[in-house]
C-alpha cells in the first residue's frame, strides 16, 4: 500500500461530562481497500461510545462494595467505587455531575499520612471522611466547593478517604472517632 498525505486535526468530543477525547480525522487513503479515513472514523465513535458510557456517570462502576460508618445514632452504610490506584485516586470523582445519596468513592492508600485532596474538575460538593488504618474517623471535611483548587489536608493521618455527596455526614450524624466497617 503507499499513502498521500496524512494530516491530523484534533477534535474535542463529550463536551457536555467535561471530558475530552481526542479523535484523529486523517486524509490518509490507501490505493486498495478501505480508506484510513473510514477506519479512523470507525474508531472515533467507538471511542466516544466509550467515553459517554464511562466518563459522565460514575454509577458505572459501583460493584455492590459497601462501607459502613457506626454513629451514635445510627449506622450509615453507602455503596462504594474503590480507588485503589494510583491512576483511579487521581481520577477520583472528577467529572462526575451526579452522585446519589446512597453512593461513594472510597481512596485506599498503602500507608497512613496526613492526606491532601482537591475538588479540581469536579462539579459536586463532597463530605471529605479521613479515616485510620484502625476504621476510626480521625477528620472531616464537609461540603468541600466544587472547582475548588485549594487544598483539603486532613489534620490527622490517614488510610483511607470516603468521598460522599456534601452534607450527608451532617445529615446522618457522621463525626470524627465514628467507626468504619468496609464489608
Amino acid at each position: 500500500m503507499t499513502y498521500r498525505t496524512l494530516k491530523l486535526h484534533r477534535r474535542s468530543v463529550c463536551d457536555a461530562c467535561g471530558v475530552f477525547h481526542h479523535l484523529l480525522r486523517a486524509t490518509m487513503r490507501p490505493k486498495t481497500g478501505i480508506s484510513l479515513k473510514h477506519l479512523v472514523c470507525m474508531f472515533g465513535i467507538a471511542a466516544l461510545f466509550f467515553g459517554i458510557m464511562t466518563g459522565c456517570s460514575v454509577s458505572r462502576t459501583f460493584s455492590g462494595q459497601m462501607v459502613k460508618i457506626e454513629t451514635r445514632q445510627e449506622d450509615a452504610v453507602f455503596e462504594i467505587v474503590v480507588a485503589d490506584t494510583p491512576e483511579s485516586r487521581e481520577r477520583g470523582l472528577m467529572f462526575v455531575r451526579n452522585l446519589p445519596e446512597n453512593r461513594g468513592m472510597l481512596f485506599v492508600f498503602q500507608d497512613e499520612e496526613i492526606r491532601s485532596f482537591w475538588m479540581k474538575n469536579t462539579y459536586i460538593p463532597l463530605d471529605i471522611i479521613f479515616i485510620s488504618s484502625k476504621g476510626v474517623i480521625v477528620d472531616i471535611k464537609p461540603n468541600a466547593v466544587p472547582l475548588d483548587e485549594s487544598p483539603i489536608v486532613s489534620i490527622a493521618p490517614a488510610k483511607y478517604v470516603l468521598e460522599i455527596g456534601g452534607g450527608l455526614a451532617t445529615k446522618y450524624h457522621i463525626r470524627a472517632g465514628d467507626s468504619v466497617h468496609f464489608l
